[in-house]
C-alpha cells in the first residue's frame, strides 16, 4: 500500500475501469473484497472512499490480534505439512 489514493478520497469505479481497460464489474467485485478487508468504505448512493488510516488504538488492536492468530495459524499449517514439504523446507 503506497497511498496513491489518500485516506478518505473517493474511489471511482468508472475511473478505475477506464485506467485498467476493464468493465466496471471486476472493479465492483474488487472493491467489495477491499471493503470486507476494511480498506475501502462503501457509502450508500455515494460510492466508495479509501478507508482512514488506523489510529494508535486501532494499530494496537491489530497487532494484538495478529499476535494471537498468527502463531496458531502457523501451528495449524505446520501440522498439516506432508513429509515432502518438510523436506523441501529443510533443503532450502
Amino acid at each position: 500500500m503506497d497511498h496513491r489514493i489518500e485516506p478518505g478520497a473517493e474511489v471511482s469505479i468508472d475511473g478505475i475501469a477506464r485506467d485498467f481497460d476493464v468493465s466496471p464489474t471486476p472493479v465492483r467485485e474488487a472493491l467489495a473484497r477491499l471493503e470486507s478487508e476494511g480498506l475501502v468504505v462503501k457509502r450508500p448512493l455515494r460510492g466508495y472512499t479509501a478507508a482512514p488510516l488506523f489510529d494508535a488504538e486501532g494499530l494496537r488492536k491489530l497487532f494484538e490480534m495478529r499476535r494471537i492468530l498468527e502463531p496458531a495459524a502457523a501451528g495449524l499449517a505446520a501440522g498439516r505439512m506432508t513429509p515432502a514439504a518438510v523436506a523441501a523446507l529443510v533443503d532450502d
